[in-house]
């Protein structure tokens, strides 16, 4: 179904994962499939436009019309036998390796095994927020845009696992918060190295945890996520920089890790509602 390919996340995690996902974009497209074939990834659809429709034969069923409206998604998990044609299809797609995927989400759940179901049409409100928030900062390349994408992916994973998988492996356990020296040996590691790519995976092996058990520890103690935390101390520092000493405002962005100054100049509009000039007056 998807036509065209707006963009490979880049790689954010480690080696493999800008190999995991790839983003696609349909605008009022009309096609089928040449065959019936066995999926080679994972494919999770979300529609925006009024109505589309799908004929379809999703692995042994008989052959189905289905009508989407607006907002409505799709997931079609690899080693399905899949044909489908489409009409007036717009809406954003996810294409996900499957075995990248499997083994990332192991990473994230400690080695368990899960197995995605078929969704043929449903909805999903905190499924598609994370598809639109995923397609948008795909688009982008900073620093800041490849730790929240890494943080969406973690997310994404994490939710298809609880939510559309045969067996549910996820523990709802409350791990706690981290240690106090845990905590410590994370936040002197951000400190110091603010002006470098920290990822969540980074942090996580500095305490040799799961990146899921990572994230949940963290904010349980903080308050809030690893890239909340990150941004903030960067923009902690950046307006500490910007009032006590006369470096140029490039020089201030890239010692506090943002991609630009103007990266810069509109995170602090966005989070403090004060520009450059504001801090340097007062």
């Amino acid at each position: 179904m998807p036509n065209q390919v707006i963009v490979n996340s880049p790689s954010i995690v480690h080696e493999s994962v800008h190999r995991i996902i790839q983003v696609y974009q349909n605008y009022h497209s009309t096609g089928e499939d040449p065959k019936p074939k066995i999926l080679d990834r994972h494919l999770i659809g979300l529609t925006t436009n009024q109505i589309c429709y799908l004929t379809l034969k999703h692995n042994s069923d008989k052959l189905k019309e289905i009508r989407y409206s607006t907002e409505e998604l799709m997931i079609f998990p690899a080693g399905i036998n899949h044909w489908a044609s489409w009409k007036n299809s717009t809406g954003i797609f996810l294409s996900i390796d499957n075995k990248l995927f499997d083994s990332y989400a192991q990473k994230l759940l400690d080695g368990q095994t899960f197995q995605l179901i078929s969704h043929l049409k449903m909805r999903d409100n905190f499924l598609r927020e994370l598809i639109g928030a995923i397609a948008l900062v795909s688009k982008k390349s900073s620093e800041i845009d490849d730790l929240y994408l890494e943080s969406l992916f973690s997310t994404l994973s994490l939710h298809l696992i609880s939510n559309y998988t045969e067996k549910k492996t996820i523990n709802k356990s409350n791990y706690g918060g981290l240690a106090p020296h845990k905590l410590s040996i994370v936040i002197d590691y951000i400190k110091s190295n603010l002006n470098e790519k920290i990822t969540i995976a980074t942090l996580a092996n500095l305490l040799a945890l799961s990146e899921y058990h990572f994230i949940r520890c963290f904010k349980e103690s903080t308050g809030i996520s690893p890239y909340q935390y990150i941004l903030k101390e960067r923009l902690k520092k950046a307006v500490e920089m910007i009032k006590k000493t006369d470096e140029n405002l490039a020089h201030i962005s890239l010692i506090c890790g943002f991609s630009s100054q103007s990266q810069m100049s509109v995170m602090l509009k966005k989070h403090f509602n004060l520009i450059p000039k504001d801090l340097r007056d007062s």
